[in-house]
């Protein structure tokens, strides 16, 4: 209750900013920003268990962020707070150790965070549109492993965790007025630590290890950033 509250209030404080008038900002200077959008990305497997069976399928989320940022020239440094709604993309094709058969996908789960990022980006001739590469690092809060879909209850998951991500990429941004439209393509390395570990998870030999992964994103937002 006390995550689906702190994501809630990261919603409402975004959603406030968004519908706010925005005073544009200097060319160089600090500014604010909000964004909302859609991942998509494949990797390699994070998590062992003694079943198998288990495949890494395409991981999507729809994702929420509110920052602070810095320009200078065509770099800027941003940095906040995000919100997301994940589904991990683990398929269990089998039986669990109790015999429950899974459905999957399996990982779906509210996760508050944070983020900082590096970018730089060079406008084209008409300057609606600029494009450049990042650098971004993500900290996601008490993402459930393996929680089964139809019994709610916390005995029925494996592991709670934290996942950070570093990613690097190309990214595009055309601006209308003040609505940024952004996509990008990315690639990096994911670090899942477990933070508490269940009975379940202790019977499966639960572990985590790095992930590869790559994808794009399509998000919208406003800026006060020019």
């Amino acid at each position: 209750m006390k995550k689906l509250t702190k994501i809630l209030s990261l919603a409402a404080l975004g959603a406030g900013l968004l519908f706010a008038p925005v005073k544009k900002a200097s060319a160089e200077g600090f500014y604010v920003t909000a964004d909302a959008g859609f991942n998509l990305d494949i990797g390699s497997n994070p998590m062992v268990v003694n079943y198998h069976e288990d495949s890494y399928l395409p991981c999507t989320d729809l994702n929420a962020s509110l920052g602070v940022g810095f320009k200078k020239d065509f770099s800027n440094l941003e940095m906040g707070i995000r919100g997301s709604w994940i589904n991990a993309g683990y398929q269990h094709t089998s039986y669990d150790v109790n015999s429950i058969p899974y459905e999957g996908p399996e990982n779906l789960s509210l996760s508050p965070g944070a983020y900082a990022k590096l970018f730089g980006l060079v406008p084209t001739r008409d300057s609606i549109i600029s494009n450049g590469v990042f650098l971004e690092y993500e900290a996601d809060f008490m993402q459930e492993i393996f929680q089964d879909e139809k019994i709610k209850n916390p005995s029925n998951k494996l592991a709670d965790a934290m996942n950070q991500t570093v990613k690097t990429g190309y990214e595009m941004k055309g601006k209308i007025n003040n609505v940024w439209i952004t996509m990008n393509i990315f690639g990096g390395l994911s670090f899942p630590i477990i933070i508490q570990m269940t009975d379940l998870g202790k019977a499966s030999d639960l572990t985590l290890k790095p992930n590869f992964f790559a994808g794009y994103s399509l998000k919208v937002g406003l800026s006060s950033r020019e």
